[in-house]
């Protein structure tokens, strides 16, 4: 007996990660018709009035298939013991696509972003089924800012996993990855992979030459790029264990402020090369300041 693993994306509504994995599309529905009605009448096969009362008992059975209408109503169904998840009710899209992996079961996992109205953060579910029907849906805790959250699936010497950048409101934030196996651990953090945070700090300013002492008019950022560095995974001291290589361009801004004039300069530039090789002593992977990189560039 074999269990579906759907992997599922939540962009939530309250505060509790930009290229998207190439992932084919298979499911969109608008769930704001849906939502209008407490009771879904398709998901409905029986009703039984019972006589002398004015009681009503309603049977709900969940629709075949990993599709949006049966993780909205697997949800409305639960919605006591999923109590947490009360905000998916204001949800309006739900995106479910096919990653063509298997697991160590032979389980077939499947990556669904779910996109609400409004509101600025995104956060991962684990989504069980069984015969092709949703059993259970869990929180991982990862997530964090819609606008950099990004993720895929990558293949480890350590096993599968989840990547994904995950940022707070102001744009900060790691790479998590997240096993999709049963392993120990099931989650490694690189940080930092997001900045995007404009802090305008004087001693960043100072830092790099920008200005000889606290000068409040005169404050420096630095951010990534794009908003975050580039991952690669491959073995880089031919010990075969995979590790992680981050890389990309850090900016240096200046920012000056006096009286009504206000305005951001860039400075410098940096790129950035962090590696951080697998210990396997250790089970987690440290960042090796020999083989990484800050090259000042022209």
């Amino acid at each position: 007996m074999k269990k579906l693993l759907v992997i599922c994306v939540l962009t939530c509504l309250f505060a509790g990660c930009n290229s998207e994995a190439e992932h084919i599309v298979d499911d969109i529905v608008t769930l704001d018709s849906v939502l209008s009605t407490p009771i879904i009448i398709d998901y409905v096969t029986e009703e039984t009035i019972v006589k002398d009362s004015d009681i009503v008992e309603t049977e709900f059975v969940m629709p075949v298939g990993i599709t949006a209408e049966s993780f909205l109503a697997f949800i409305n169904m639960n919605h006591e013991k999923n109590a947490d998840n009360g905000h998916l009710y204001s949800l309006s899209t739900v995106d479910i696509s096919q990653t063509f992996m298997y697991d160590t079961d032979g389980n077939e996992i499947y990556l669904a972003k779910i996109t609400p109205d409004f509101f600025w953060c995104t956060t991962l579910y684990i989504i069980l089924a069984y015969d092709n029907k949703i059993i259970d849906v869990v929180e991982t805790g990862l997530g964090g800012n819609s606008n950099f959250f990004s993720y895929d699936v990558v293949k480890l010497s350590q096993g599968d996993y989840i990547a994904a950048y995950c940022a707070s409101h102001q744009g900060n934030g790691d790479l998590t990855l997240f096993a999709i196996s049963e392993q120990e651990p099931r989650e490694y953090s690189i940080f930092p992979a997001v900045d995007d945070n404009y802090e305008h700090m004087q001693m960043t300013a100072i830092e790099y030459g920008l200005s000889s002492d606290y000068d409040e008019n005169i404050y420096a950022s630095e951010v990534y790029l794009g908003g975050k560095l580039h991952a690669e995974y491959h073995d880089v001291n031919d010990d075969g264990n995979t590790d992680i290589i981050l890389s990309g361009i850090q900016l240096i801004y200046e920012h000056i402020s006096i009286d009504d004039f206000d305005e951001r300069i860039l400075r410098k530039s940096y790129y950035i090369k962090n590696v951080y090789v697998y210990d396997s002593v250790l089970n987690d992977f440290i960042y090796d300041e020999m083989v990484s990189e800050r090259i000042l560039l022209p």
